[in-house]
């Protein structure tokens, strides 16, 4: 079901904000074809944004450095991403729940898993926000990968604990804090409801 998904991405095109955010990006790495230079270009983008306009900082970086900054033949990547933070997150977080907390057998979760994934793919309200177009999808799917992930690594981290595992889930909070506020106060809710 995720084939004809991907195989539509060739025809993906940046349109509205992919140009406004990625323009500064875009001139950077064209004067200078350095990705370093484009990358200060989308974090100086980023904190004009975060001073301005709202404090979504990571969601911003991220949509100032998409594909088409580099070449807009990188722009058919779009679904592919997006795709596969949902794989990722899902699978993570089926696992780790399912598996780990709950004791099913891993193909059980497995099977969850991608049952959930044909779900969130199939059943978008605007397939074209939500996997063609880089700043809407990078905003919502995107990092509703990064929370089931992050959810996923939290589990882990009370059954198993480690370091490592509280290291990457504050990055993994500081991220997703900086993303779109519904999924930030989810990840929030979701992080009080586990602990009390």
């Amino acid at each position: 079901m995720l084939v004809p998904l991907l195989l539509l991405g060739r025809y993906a095109v940046p349109a509205a904000d992919d140009f406004s955010y990625g323009a500064p990006a875009h001139l950077a790495y064209s004067e200078s074809g350095s990705v370093l230079s484009a990358a200060a270009a989308a974090l100086d983008k980023t904190l004009e944004s975060y001073c301005s306009w709202q404090g979504t900082f990571s969601a911003i970086f991220l949509m100032a450095v998409q594909p088409a900054v580099f070449s807009e033949a990188l722009y058919a990547l779009t679904p592919l991403i997006m795709i596969a933070a949902l794989l990722v997150g899902s699978f993570l977080f089926c696992h780790a729940f399912f598996g780990e907390l709950m004791g099913l057998d891993r193909d059980i979760c497995g099977i969850i898993a991608a049952v959930t994934c044909l779900l969130c793919s199939q059943l978008l309200p605007s397939p074209v926000q939500g996997l063609y177009w880089f700043n809407g999808a990078v905003y919502y799917v995107f990092f509703h990968g990064l929370l089931l992930a992050a959810c996923a690594l939290g589990l882990r981290l009370v059954n198993k604990g480690g370091v490592l595992r509280g290291l990457g889930l504050c990055l993994l909070g500081f991220v997703i804090g900086g993303g779109n506020y519904v999924t930030a106060l989810s990840g929030v809710i979701l992080s009080f409801a586990a602990i009390g």
